[in-house]
């Protein structure tokens, strides 16, 4: 599981097209991954998943098919949004993801692989 973000990461930065911005969605998108992962591991904790699609104690393969879906479509959008409507996006997912992780965090749940 851990090397599966590097590589991600590593692949989609041969690209000119990418930037710091793409480069924190997809940050920000693995560190809500690592925290999802840790819900249904930790049932005494009283956590739950908010997200609709995954449920509330979403499995390892549902989380990991997610979210590997999400980095996969987060690159295809950084590939063909066009300005200003790229930035509107990644200020979009900036904003989501790192309120979810600061709530996950406030809630307990750490940033780890």
């Amino acid at each position: 599981m851990k090397i599966i973000p590097l590589i991600f990461l590593l692949i989609c930065g041969c690209s000119q097209k990418f930037t710091a911005l793409e480069a924190a969605t997809d940050a920000l998108l693995i560190a809500d991954w690592s925290q999802t992962r840790q819900i249904p591991r930790s049932p005494d904790q009283g956590w739950y998943e908010t997200n609709i699609y995954l449920g509330e104690h979403p499995g390892d393969g549902r989380v990991n098919g997610y979210f590997a879906t999400c980095l996969v479509v987060n690159t295809v959008i950084h590939r063909v949004l066009p300005e200003p409507y790229l930035r509107y996006y990644q200020t979009g997912v900036v904003a989501v993801e790192a309120i979810a992780i600061g709530n996950n965090y406030n809630l307990g749940i750490k940033v780890k692989f």
